[in-house]
């Protein structure tokens, strides 16, 4: 990112960390402030800042010629003071007045570009400035809170998730370029209803913190690795042919081999979905104390924009009713990293793998504070109410949800009909009509339930439409068609 910009954002940030330290604020009460042009506190910003506050009480945006020592000593002067009411207002032209500057200033020198904040000042203020990326599901929402002053940048408070490290990553807008287009176009692969992994048999260790026996498991390997292989090269360069945006592969059925091989092959490849979430790897090492099982973030089928850990262990109920825990994440004293990929159009998109979405705790912590827009999430699970019921958990927040579940887990349980859904996309968009779960929600059958013949290829797709005019058009065209 533009290092230039730091020592303003550093500032936006102390302002913001000062105005939550001091305690909730009333919205109705930041509105008289903003809309009294005879307030005291205008006066006060346009004798001092006038780089940024008109003699009309407007935005004034800023020029580099504006950037001067003497600009900045003036802002250090306004935020010494408590009044919180002139910090906001302060905030509120701030915000606006350096986007237009800072727009013209960024250029992708890379297709994708990886910072933690725009401000350098995180450590001391727990604050990360973020530029707001536009969604185009994203609904108008009524913030009452702080977050409601800004309008071109957000923030995370970093105090709220005390157990994560956040890692940012922009993507050059220019790549999923909407064009003439009305919809985006997702996709899963449940790949496969065969057995493919080899779990080992539960084993003993000491638990980390209690120093008592604990029974654990890892994956040992897969067990058809080539015909696995073949099967996601074959989905990707289909999906891609079908225009696909996003493709979710389930958790586990990757290998670094399989990873290597695939982009390898794909570089040859001319349409190849934008984003692929490859399946999860489980890694097991010689002594287990670094096992992680991680989910790769492709760009075009070969660069890897970011591997997400899962952070949570899968658990089920052994012998004689002992626990028997995923031997993952061993290091639990290790920062948990959580990545966002902002893209114009898509928004937030984040990784939250199987049981790590399924623990309230973790999801609404991620959701509430990392404000994501769309959450992509394999598994590997012999059942599927636990997500389903969460399917529109996130709408009020205008999160979408990719769940890509396999087929092949059900040949860990005995109850075949514990998978009759094998994944889910949600579609929420503008005006979305809720009362018709159709219309909002894809489920597609799994295994006992399945309507293909085989498994080869085997890739549902779901279209979320951001263009509501369109969208009616093409329904009523097809209607109109059928009869």
């Amino acid at each position: 990112m533009v290092k230039r910009f730091s020592g303003y954002f550093n500032i936006m940030a102390r302002i913001i960390r000062k105005i939550l330290n001091a305690g909730k604020f009333s919205n109705k009460d930041f509105q008289s402030v903003l809309t009294d042009e005879n307030d005291g506190r205008y006066i006060q910003l346009m004798q001092q800042v006038p780089q940024i506050v008109s003699a009309e009480r407007r935005v004034n945006f800023l020029m580099r010629t504006d950037l001067t020592e003497t600009f900045y000593s003036a802002l250090e002067n306004i935020v010494l003071q408590d009044d919180i009411f002139l910090l906001l207002l302060l905030l509120y032209f701030m915000d606006r007045a350096i986007e237009p500057y800072y727009k013209r200033s960024t250029s992708f020198e890379d297709d994708i570009e990886h910072f933690d904040a725009l401000n350098i000042n995180v450590a001391d203020t727990g604050i990360i400035i973020l530029r707001k990326v536009k969604c185009d599901w994203s609904h108008t929402q009524i913030n009452k809170n702080l977050m409601g002053v800004l309008a071109e940048f957000y923030y995370i408070d970093s105090c709220q998730v005390p157990t994560f490290k956040i890692r940012n990553h922009i993507m050059d807008p220019l790549i999923l370029s909407t064009g003439n287009r009305d919809s985006f176009k997702f996709a899963i692969s449940p790949l496969t209803k065969d057995l493919m992994l080899r779990f080992s048999e539960p084993y003993i260790r000491k638990n980390e913190r209690t120093g008592s026996d604990q029974y654990l498991f890892r994956v040992e390997e897969i067990l058809s690795e080539e015909t696995i292989t073949e099967e996601v090269f074959s989905v990707i360069t289909t999906a891609g042919k079908n225009k696909v945006d996003i493709l979710v592969f389930p958790e586990m059925l990757g290998t670094e081999r399989m990873l290597q091989n695939i982009r390898d092959r794909l570089r040859d490849c001319t349409e190849v979905p934008t984003l692929i979430v490859f399946p999860s790897i489980w890694v097991k090492t010689n002594d287990d104390l670094n096992n992680v099982n991680k989910s790769c973030l492709l760009l075009n089928g070969d660069e890897i924009i970011f591997e997400q850990n899962k952070f949570g262990e899968y658990s089920y109920l052994g012998k004689d009713g002992i626990r028997v825990y995923e031997d993952i994440n061993r290091d639990r004293e290790r920062p948990k990293e959580i990545h966002l990929l902002h893209i114009k159009g898509l928004g937030r998109i984040c990784i939250i793998i199987c049981y790590d979405y399924l623990e309230q705790e973790n999801r609404e912590e991620i959701v509430k504070n990392l404000c994501p827009t769309l959450i992509c999430t394999p598994s590997f699970s012999t059942g599927n109410f636990d997500f389903q019921i969460l399917a529109q958990s996130n709408f009020s927040r205008d999160c979408n949800w990719i769940w890509c579940n396999t087929c092949s887990a059900a040949n860990h349980t005995l109850k075949e009909a514990e998978v009759p859904t094998i994944g889910i996309i949600t579609q929420l968009s503008k005006k979305c009509d809720l009362s018709d779960s159709g219309a909002f929600q894809k489920n597609f059958k799994g295994k006992t339930l399945c309507e293909k013949e085989e498994c080869d290829t085997c890739i549902y797709y779901a279209d979320v439409w951001f263009n509501f005019f369109i969208f009616w058009c093409f329904f009523f065209y097809y209607l109109i068609s059928f009869f």
